[in-house]
């Protein structure tokens, strides 16, 4: 092999060598890319995994979950079929599960009151049901709110809370016979009322001052009181 060949022979070698080390180079990057667009992912994973977690959390967390309703309104039909709807969810989630109803209402209307009630009272415990129901006072249970608050199993007024029963009442204005219809009415519901007050209240609740109440007088009720006279189980 002559000079001439030597050299371009060495010639190939070092253009061999130097498109070697610019394939490793370029393989060195794609690596690092590549490293680097792991660290990326693995990042956006924890990330993503964070706020999964974090809602997971949220979710377990909140009122719904932890099968927990706050009814702070009127009674009427808006107000009652959206607790109604919320506590039938519930009862086919789980046939079992225990509720925590939140009250702070003024009262409304007696017939959406009673069919609260009795839907309650069917799937309460003491009514028979499968689901120990907790109802807490927190502001005021006025008029038909103290009459709702009736149908827990455990009936919780907080210690700056107030009840309020008073005459079952409706601006009605008509004949004579409209009139006597009302009052008839009236008093069916009065009767339904008293009922379900001595029911859970027992001998602690002196029948003439709800008698006074429900007839006559508005009786704003505090927690002490209510306790003693056994319209709520315990203060808290």
């Amino acid at each position: 092999m002559n000079d001439w060949d030597e050299a371009r022979k060495k010639s190939l070698e070092l253009q061999k060598l130097e498109l070697d080390v610019e394939n490793a180079k370029l393989d060195l990057r794609r690596l690092a890319a590549e490293a680097e667009e792991k660290e990326h992912q693995a990042a956006l994973a924890a990330i993503r995994l964070r706020e999964a977690e974090a809602a997971e959390t949220e979710r377990d967390c909140s009122d719904a979950a932890n099968y927990t309703y706050r009814f702070a309104d009127e009674v009427d039909d808006d107000s009652i079929f959206a607790l109604m709807d919320t506590v039938n969810s519930w009862h086919r989630a789980d046939a079992e599960s225990k509720w925590n109803l939140i009250i702070d209402s003024p009262g409304g209307y007696c017939n959406s009151g009673f069919h609260a009630i009795d839907q309650l009272i069917e799937y309460s415990v003491w009514g028979g049901g499968s689901h120990y129901i907790t109802m807490t006072v927190r502001g005021m249970a006025a008029s038909m709110g103290g009459i709702i608050l009736q149908a827990a199993d455990e009936r919780v007024m907080g210690r700056n809370a107030q009840i309020l029963i008073h005459p079952i009442s409706s601006g009605l204005y008509g004949g004579r016979g409209e009139l006597h219809d009302y009052m008839g009415r009236i008093e069916m519901l009065t009767a339904q009322a008293e009922k379900l007050f001595k029911h859970r209240a027992g001998k602690k609740l002196p029948r003439k001052k709800l008698k006074n109440a429900l007839m006559h007088k508005n009786w704003w009720i505090g927690a002490e009181e209510a306790l003693e006279y056994a319209l709520v189980d315990r203060i808290g």
